[in-house]
Protein backbone atom coordinates (compact mmCIF):
# COMPACT_ATOMS: atom_id res chain seq x y z
CA UNK A 1 0.00 0.00 0.00
CA UNK A 2 2.84 2.39 0.79
CA UNK A 3 4.37 1.90 -2.64
CA UNK A 4 1.11 2.84 -4.34
CA UNK A 5 0.82 6.12 -2.43
CA UNK A 6 4.49 6.89 -3.19
CA UNK A 7 3.84 6.44 -6.91
CA UNK A 8 0.84 8.79 -6.74
CA UNK A 9 2.86 11.39 -4.87
CA UNK A 10 5.63 11.16 -7.46
CA UNK A 11 3.16 11.66 -10.29
CA UNK A 12 1.67 14.73 -8.64
CA UNK A 13 5.12 16.08 -7.81
CA UNK A 14 6.31 15.59 -11.38
CA UNK A 15 3.21 17.34 -12.70
CA UNK A 16 3.76 20.25 -10.32
CA UNK A 17 7.42 20.52 -11.36
CA UNK A 18 6.49 20.61 -15.04
CA UNK A 19 3.81 23.19 -14.28
CA UNK A 20 6.23 25.43 -12.37
CA UNK A 21 8.67 25.31 -15.29
CA UNK A 22 5.86 26.25 -17.68
CA UNK A 23 4.82 29.01 -15.27
CA UNK A 24 8.32 30.45 -15.06
CA UNK A 25 8.53 30.54 -18.85
CA UNK A 26 5.13 32.25 -19.05
CA UNK A 27 6.11 34.64 -16.26
CA UNK A 28 9.37 35.57 -17.97
CA UNK A 29 7.48 36.21 -21.20
CA UNK A 30 5.02 38.59 -19.49
CA UNK A 31 7.60 40.08 -17.05
CA UNK A 32 5.67 38.87 -14.00
CA UNK A 33 7.22 35.70 -12.63
CA UNK A 34 5.03 35.54 -9.52
CA UNK A 35 1.87 35.37 -11.61
CA UNK A 36 3.54 32.91 -13.96
CA UNK A 37 4.48 30.60 -11.09
CA UNK A 38 0.92 30.70 -9.75
CA UNK A 39 -0.43 29.82 -13.19
CA UNK A 40 2.20 27.09 -13.51
CA UNK A 41 1.24 25.52 -10.19
CA UNK A 42 -2.39 25.40 -11.32
CA UNK A 43 -1.38 23.83 -14.63
CA UNK A 44 0.89 21.37 -12.81
CA UNK A 45 -1.89 20.31 -10.46
CA UNK A 46 -4.04 19.55 -13.49
CA UNK A 47 -1.25 17.55 -15.14
CA UNK A 48 -0.62 15.58 -11.94
CA UNK A 49 -4.32 14.87 -11.47
CA UNK A 50 -4.64 13.55 -15.02
CA UNK A 51 -1.57 11.33 -14.57
CA UNK A 52 -2.97 9.98 -11.30
CA UNK A 53 -6.32 9.22 -12.93
CA UNK A 54 -4.62 7.43 -15.82
CA UNK A 55 -2.52 5.38 -13.43
CA UNK A 56 -5.55 4.32 -11.37
CA UNK A 57 -7.62 3.30 -14.39
CA UNK A 58 -4.77 1.50 -16.13
CA UNK A 59 -5.01 3.68 -19.27
CA UNK A 60 -7.86 1.55 -20.56
CA UNK A 61 -11.17 2.66 -22.03
CA UNK A 62 -13.42 4.59 -19.68
CA UNK A 63 -16.61 3.32 -18.08
CA UNK A 64 -18.76 5.29 -20.52
CA UNK A 65 -16.98 4.18 -23.68
CA UNK A 66 -18.71 1.97 -26.19
CA UNK A 67 -17.66 -1.68 -26.47
CA UNK A 68 -15.11 -2.44 -29.15
CA UNK A 69 -16.34 -3.78 -32.46
CA UNK A 70 -13.99 -6.68 -33.17
CA UNK A 71 -15.82 -7.92 -36.29
CA UNK A 72 -13.30 -6.27 -38.65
Amino acid sequence: MAKESEANANRMGAGMAIGVVIGVVIGAAIDNTSTGIAVGVAIGAGIGAVWNRQQRKGNGPGENSEPRDESD
